[in-house]
């Protein structure tokens, strides 16, 4: 077992170098050894699986029901789902643990688990590592063999029925949508049927060509020209395993998902936002209660519990509501989103010109080692004392280093996911983002 699967906020690895058969195995018997141990229970733990459509995930996902089953687990067999979804069922059928089979938008050779226990509590893989093999705590587990078993489970209906509720459309809308041959495609068709006057152009609703990260300018190419060639409202790409949802207005420009994030907060009104370090200055100008914490899905979601917020979400398009159990939802946060426009009677650019004027760099992404990071963090909060671009900025050290001045902010985090570090800039002046950024790509290179 190599230690370096486990990442901040899930499990990913490679198949089957790093996650096998064997891996797959010792990981039931530890998931159910932690739940017994954190969920006090005594009979049957329940657990929901569910996976996206990877090979791998496939393989993985079957492996990991017959052992849970044979450890004496209650199995819900979920099959095929998207996150949002996953967690519906999690928090409807108040689960004892669930494990969601994906890698995400990594390549087609990696798969792994996102956990949760009590419904749809995220858990830190790090916590199911002291369970891993320690055949001393075995006994804890209340084996029930005889009367395990799996069962199917078939939720979309509720979900659909769920995710539709309230949202009112009008007038008929012309879309884009890539799914990017990921599990979304099935939900997007049943919330179609509800909504007859929305037109869509469907993109990889099936095999795709393309790689399934939305933030990669690679990947936006058929979205952008059918947009102009049709002359849509607008488009929208969600990622392979339906966590992450980005937009793009109707010249075909990418819109980023911070003033996504500005433009829903303006207008849903919900009560308290949560985001992480790369969330844009609009949105917290434009919610009541603003809170910032680390990247990841574990830790918007912990700090909107503890929050009690109705809305977060992070610069890498993940969209989170209180309405879902804390955890995202694009295609909720795509239907409010032409709901809001019809409201106000605008384009997309048009809102989102109103709800964000300030100037972004996009994601820009550097390869360094974890020890050149180390001194460009220090580097940099010794530029900030300095009287240039990065003078007189408030330090956060919370994830990475941020620097934020009167009207701009920086940030410089590593990711969790990926060997790469991330900076993020906006400012509110167009000259000063581009003096920021060339200021820190020196100190980088």
């Amino acid at each position: 077992m190599k230690k370096e699967v486990f990442k901040k906020y899930d499990i990913r690895g490679k198949w089957p170098n790093e996650i096998n058969e064997n891996f797959v195995k010792e990981f039931a018997g530890a998931f159910l050894r932690y739940l017994n141990r954190e969920v006090f229970r005594q009979t049957q733990s329940k657990i929901l699986i569910s996976r996206d459509r990877e090979e791998v995930s496939k393989k993985a996902y079957e492996i990991l029901k017959k052992e849970l089953v044979k450890l004496g687990g209650e199995v819900i067999d979920g099959r095929e789902m998207m996150i949002s979804a996953h967690n519906f069922v999690s928090g409807t059928q108040k689960t004892d643990g669930a494990v969601m089979v994906t890698a995400s938008h990594l390549p087609k050779n990696y798969t792994g688990f996102k956990l949760s226990k009590n419904g749809t509590e995220p858990v830190k893989p790090e916590e199911i590592l002291k369970f891993w093999g320690n055949k001393e705590i075995d006994s804890c587990h209340v084996y029930r063999q005889a009367d395990s078993e799996y069962k199917k489970g078939d939720y979309l209906k509720e979900y659909i029925d769920f995710l539709v509720e309230g949202v009112k459309l009008k007038k008929e809308w012309r879309v884009a949508i890539d799914v990017a041959g990921g599990v979304a495609e099935k939900v997007f068709n049943e919330v179609l049927k509800k909504f007859k006057k929305i037109k869509v152009e469907k993109i990889c609703f099936g095999k795709c060509e393309h790689g399934d990260g939305p933030l990669e300018k690679k990947n936006w190419k058929e979205i952008k020209k059918i947009v102009l060639k049709k002359k849509l409202d607008l488009g929208i790409m969600v990622d392979g395993d339906g966590d992450r949802i980005v937009f793009f207005d109707e010249e075909g420009k990418f819109i980023e998902p911070s003033s996504t994030l500005a433009v829903l907060a303006s207008e849903m009104k919900l009560n308290g936002f949560v985001g992480n370090v790369n969330i844009g200055m609009a949105v917290r100008e434009e919610t009541n209660k603003f809170f910032e914490t680390k990247t990841g899905h574990i830790y918007i979601r912990e700090e909107m519990r503890k929050r009690g917020a109705e809305i977060g979400g992070e610069h890498s398009g993940h969209i989170y509501f209180k309405r879902n159990f804390y955890a995202e939802d694009p295609i909720y946060a795509f239907l409010k989103m032409l709901e809001i426009l019809e409201k106000k009677g605008e384009k997309l650019s048009e809102a989102v010109l109103e709800s964000d004027p300030y100037f972004k760099s996009g994601e820009i992404n550097f390869k360094m080692t974890d020890k050149r990071f180390g001194e460009i963090k220090e580097e940099i909060k010794k530029q900030s004392k300095k009287p240039f671009d990065l003078a007189q900025g408030k330090i956060l050290e919370i994830d990475g280093v941020k620097i934020s001045g009167k009207d701009w902010w920086m940030s410089l985090r590593k990711s969790h996911t990926e060997d790469l570090v991330r900076l993020n800039v906006e400012a509110k002046e167009k000259k000063e983002l581009e003096k920021i950024v060339k200021e820190v790509r020196k100190l980088i290179r």
